[in-house]
């Protein structure tokens, strides 16, 4: 299937009865709120992550602000960050993985989604060209493929924008790459990251020297959002969790016993998995 013949989505509904197949994928169709969103199977934990278990949820976006969604993949995060910043404001969504921009694009489309400036770009510290781990056949099976670069500041230069007040980065390793150059970081207000193995104490340096307070989201923060989550959308858990097998019961109960440890998302294999947040002091 080439990237051309991906379906662009239409009467999105819920979870349970939106299941299909187009040639060996496996993909559902998701009803969140005012959103319909079209994703893989497989990265139904993911999702749960950004809407259910809301790892991102100290973000308080404004009217009027530049998100940076980097690492935008389906565009979960990129559509509440596009209703949050409203017209006045804009995201600019970066995935460089053709399959996932493919489906970036398409949710974008389908939601009306007018605010967003969607890249097929990665992050890193200089502008030129890469390699990334590309994944179209599930999250065990990737293969290289090349990809075009850009630094913040040259990101910057090519949106028409003067900074980014919010920024998101799930970038699979490379944010050490991005903080090699930091000067884009004195007008950012707020940050969410993961990082990665070492990159944790290095990017945390960085940040405190640069005056933003910085914490971890922990498995008390998985706790509160999975309860809050379920109490405003009860219809949507209950869907979810049959889809998914009980992920957010699974994961409820492992960390309201261990409400300290830093939550261990999609991962299974990367322990050193954290996600840390940023704001100015």
């Amino acid at each position: 299937m080439t990237l051309g013949e991906f379906p662009t989505p239409k009467g999105l509904g819920d979870v349970a009865s939106n299941a299909i197949r187009v040639g060996d994928l496996d993909l559902l169709r998701v009803r969140h709120q005012k959103w319909n969103l079209l994703m893989p199977r497989w990265y139904l934990p993911a999702y749960y992550e950004t809407v259910v278990m809301n790892s991102y949820a100290s973000l308080k976006i404004a009217r009027g602000d530049r998100v940076l969604d980097g690492g935008a993949t389906i565009g979960d995060f990129t559509l509440e960050a596009a209703q949050a910043t409203g017209d006045e404001g804009c995201v600019v969504a970066l995935e460089p993985d053709p399959f996932y921009y493919s489906i970036l694009s398409s949710n974008l489309k389908a939601n009306d989604v007018r605010n967003c400036i969607p890249l097929r770009i990665a992050l890193t510290d200089e502008t030129g060209n890469g390699f990334i781990e590309a994944y179209n056949l599930g999250p065990e099976i990737s293969k290289q493929v090349a990809v075009s670069t850009i630094s913040v500041d040259d990101l910057l230069l090519k949106t028409g924008s003067p900074c980014f007040d919010i920024i998101k980065l799930d970038i699979e390793g490379w944010e050490k790459r991005v903080f090699r150059k930091a000067s884009w970081l004195d007008d950012v207000r707020e940050l969410v990251l993961e990082t990665h193995g070492d990159t944790y104490l290095h990017i945390v340096k960085i940040l405190e020297s640069r005056d933003f307070a910085v914490s971890l989201y922990q498995g008390r923060d998985m706790v509160r959002n999975i309860v809050k989550f379920l109490s405003r959308h009860p219809g949507e858990f209950v869907e979810m969790e049959r889809e998914s097998g009980g992920l957010a019961l699974k994961r409820f109960l492992k960390y309201i016993t261990d409400p300290k440890s830093p939550p261990q998302l999609v991962s299974k294999s990367n322990t050193t998995l954290r996600i840390v947040r940023a704001t100015r002091a």
